[in-house]
């Protein structure tokens, strides 16, 4: 009997994940995953993707000529300076934290249902040199730089 409820529960939860990537995929449109399209008509650039890495392919553009930086954490807006993004993609949720420390004007929006609105923003370089050692000044960790690649942060070391 036990071995029967194991099997049920294994069956319904695969019909559920089944069922949602389905439902995800015929949602969205293809290849985009809510990308604004206006990627593919951007000149080669660095973006950085705030949103999710699944959105990763599709920033990359349609042949493939973006450099696109992706996160295996939160991204901060420090990282658009670090990562020398000249786009962002960011989602709605995203933009007054990343507007505080960075000069945005928005390109495209789009409306995807699984993110609710993301918007790709340009980075607008002037000041951003004084935001950047603003933040780096106002951080309570010591900062090096590493000298093999000076724009590259390098975490304090510390010793026991």
């Amino acid at each position: 009997m036990i071995t029967l409820g194991c099997y049920a529960v294994t069956v319904a939860i695969l019909a559920i994940q089944v069922g949602a990537t389905a439902t995800y995929s015929e949602l969205m449109p293809p290849g985009r995953k809510g990308v604004p399209a206006v990627v593919d008509q951007l000149p080669a650039a660095r973006i950085l993707n705030a949103v999710n890495a699944e959105l990763t392919l599709p920033l990359l553009g349609r042949d493939y000529r973006h450099y696109v930086t992706t996160y295996f954490r939160s991204p901060l807006p420090e990282d658009v300076i670090e990562s020398k993004a000249e786009y962002v993609l960011l989602m709605r949720q995203q933009e007054a934290d990343y507007s505080r420390v960075l000069t945005l004007s928005a390109v495209a929006t789009d409306s995807s249902i699984v993110y609710g609105g993301i918007t790709l923003w340009k980075v607008n370089r002037t000041g951003q040199l004084k935001t950047s050692e603003r933040i780096l000044q106002s951080s309570p960790y010591p900062v090096m730089t590493s000298p093999k690649y000076p724009s590259t942060l390098v975490p304090p070391v510390t010793s026991r």
